[in-house]
């Protein structure tokens, strides 16, 4: 097993998490693992059994921030807003909805999405942010970038160290340089 029990990790379209603990045993004669995971804003802590983290929908967060880590991901949300876009709503719901792996509620069905990349999310957290300032929102919009943001903000917090308040902080700082900030 790759992980450790205190090991910062993502899960899914889900943000970042710690693993609280890890279970192995024996049932009709196979051999399982299981990951307990504890996420630290409110959230379920869902088990997952070892076949499923090779499935790629657990993966640690120092991969998922990148090389350049939470500096470069609030680096992503200060960054300009692309000056084209697609403009009609379908074309827009498909490239943001592509960018954080479709977060629906039947992700967690047998074909769990991968790992979020962070400075995608960050992408569509800006993206977003910036169509909201600049005309009404859809409802599907807001929904994304609710949930692209509550997966940002986990993320930040435990890639630095900081609590959820924090976070949102730095994250409406680096919105800000744009005039973003919610």
């Amino acid at each position: 097993m790759k992980y450790s029990v205190g090991d910062a990790v993502v899960f899914g379209t889900d943000g970042a998490t710690v693993v609280r603990a890890i279970t192995t045993g024996e049932s009709a004669g196979r051999s399982w693992t299981k990951v307990t995971l504890g996420f630290p804003f409110d959230s379920p802590a869902p088990d997952i059994v070892e076949p499923r983290t090779d499935h790629g929908c657990l993966a640690p967060l120092s991969e998922v921030l990148g090389p350049g880590g939470v500096p470069a991901v609030l680096a992503i949300l200060a960054g300009p807003v692309p000056d084209s876009e697609p403009t009609t709503w379908g074309s827009v719901r498909d490239t943001y909805l592509t960018m954080i792996g479709g977060i629906t509620p039947d992700a967690y069905l047998d074909d769990m999405p991968a790992v979020l990349d962070a400075c995608q999310v960050a992408e569509v957290v800006r993206n977003l942010t910036a169509r909201q300032h600049r005309q009404e929102s859809a409802r599907w919009e807001t929904q994304t970038l609710d949930e692209a943001r509550t997966v940002l903000v986990s993320e930040v917090a435990l890639g630095a160290g900081i609590d959820r308040i924090q976070a949102e902080a730095a994250i409406d700082e680096a919105l800000a340089v744009n005039r973003l900030a919610p």
